[in-house]
């Protein structure tokens, strides 16, 4: 396991005590997310995400190559994310780590809310039936780490996938021609739609739900509820983790909630994104 933040009594009962009056350390009101903030690399793909403190980047990467036999029609998208002691200073990388349980974490909601949803249509990959596909590689690097990881992680990767553009391809028969940058203008891939993922923490003896939480406000909080959403409110997938029980209007309220938020967060994604691929004369996303 990690090692936590050292909080005492004192400093525990002040943080709760101002939870329940609608007060945050941050000057936050409990369902209020951080600012957002998106940087673009150089290669197409290459996507930073800045959710306060919390910071990660990713990176999409495309190879040729044969399917899978279940799948003779379908590309692959195979996701990878990396903690390390840059991350936070209580993070031990390596075989005798401590990061490992957490990244497991990570990864089973990046895959959930990412490659299970279906937001990448794979059949869209398919250069020649049974022979040849586009194989995506989706890598995120935790940079820094205040709290809420799992949301900052979903929305770098959907950004990267959807700044992502692969070479255009020539199928004549059995032979294929890769066009490179400078003779086609690489393709978008085929999005069917735009994952949005919401934390919410519950403490004990307290029943409202506290969106977006810091690293310290995560260590005192006693479960926490991710709901992973699009903005034309399909709900992809629903996490519980920790003991602490709540009501069904709770669940119903985080729901609600979640939905309306997430055609915000999506709506600045996509200006975000348009107007880098303006700047760079390449053709955007709807």
């Amino acid at each position: 396991m990690v090692r936590k933040l050292d909080v005492n009594l004192n400093n525990k009962e002040f943080i709760v005590n101002a939870l329940k009056e609608n007060k945050r350390l941050d000057g936050r009101s409990l369902l209020e997310g951080r600012p957002i903030e998106i940087q673009f690399g150089k290669p197409l793909g290459s996507v930073t995400i800045k959710l306060g403190e919390c910071s990660v980047m990713s990176s999409v990467s495309c190879t040729v190559t044969q399917p899978t036999p279940e799948r003779p029609y379908e590309g692959q998208l195979n996701i990878s994310s990396e903690l390390s002691a840059m991350t936070t200073p209580f993070y031990e990388p390596g075989m005798r780590g401590n990061t490992a349980e957490e990244e497991a974490t990570l990864n089973r909601q990046l895959d959930k809310a990412i490659r299970r949803s279906g937001m990448v249509d794979r059949e869209a990959l398919c250069i020649i039936g049974g022979e040849k596909v586009w194989s995506l590689n989706l890598t995120l690097h935790y940079i820094s780490d205040d709290g809420n990881l799992i949301d900052a992680g979903v929305i770098a990767a959907a950004a990267a996938l959807l700044h992502f553009r692969r070479p255009d391809a020539t199928v004549i028969g059995n032979e294929v021609t890769y066009h490179s940058e400078d003779e086609r203008v690489p393709v978008p891939l085929a999005i069917n739609h735009t994952p949005i993922s919401f934390s919410y923490v519950f403490f004990d003896d307290f029943d409202n739900a506290v969106l977006d939480p810091t690293a310290l406000e995560s260590q005192l909080s006693s479960a926490t509820f991710t709901i992973t959403t699009t903005p034309q409110k399909e709900v992809l997938t629903i996490t519980k983790n920790g003991g602490t029980t709540f009501a069904p209007q709770t669940v119903l309220d985080c729901l609600g909630h979640a939905t309306e938020r997430a055609a915000v967060i999506s709506k600045q994604l996509h200006t975000a994104i348009n107007e880098d691929l303006d700047r760079r004369k390449i053709g955007g996303v709807l």
